[in-house]
């Protein structure tokens, strides 16, 4: 049983993410006409724990000792940004699937939609574990500071990802048709 109130936010990030990722593997795996429906959950899903740890890491970050302005900006960046990140590529990603969610049940995309999409969750799930294994690091555990080597191959990915969902974007925009 959990004894504090950090390991009751972990063991309830750890449950969204995970039932986000099983539901982001699943939706990789059928090419059926719920197909947007799955990524709609799983994103919503994985959005929601990463808020929950935002939410932790800044509480951690507030309550550090003697941190001036530049400082804070400093460790904000480093800690949360990867995360921040991530929840601006899963809203983005999830606007899409949102708005062009007939076209994409229905089938009248093209064929490289699933290639991008499928491209996209991956690495959403790298981005997710490079973070996850960082956040589990002994240098984490004492100091609440995700490591530089983290944070940075995070944005690493992130920003690939951010130019794949932008090719999904304008593959959904432009390349879709009316049936």
């Amino acid at each position: 049983m959990p004894k504090t109130q950090e390991e009751v936010f972990q063991i309830i990030y750890n449950g969204l993410i995970f039932v986000g990722i099983i539901l982001s593997i699943v939706a990789l795996s059928i090419n059926s006409h719920s197909n947007a429906n799955v990524s709609i959950s799983s994103y919503t899903f994985i959005i929601a724990g990463v808020t929950l740890i935002i939410g932790f890491l800044i509480n951690k970050i507030l309550n550090l000792p003697n941190l001036s302005k530049l400082g804070f900006f400093s460790v904000f960046l480093t800690n949360v940004g990867p995360f921040l990140l991530l929840i601006g590529i899963l809203a983005f990603t999830l606007y899409l699937i949102i708005s062009f969610k007939d076209k994409i049940n229905s089938g009248n995309i093209s064929s490289a939609y699933g290639l991008f999409s499928k491209l996209t969750i991956a690495f959403i799930l790298i981005q997710l574990y490079i973070t996850y294994y960082g956040m589990q690091s002994p240098e984490f555990k004492e100091s609440g500071s995700l490591s530089k080597i983290y944070s940075s191959f995070s944005y690493l990915v992130g920003v690939i990802n951010v130019s794949i969902v932008l090719i999904l974007a304008s593959i959904l925009k432009y390349f879709s048709t009316d049936g």
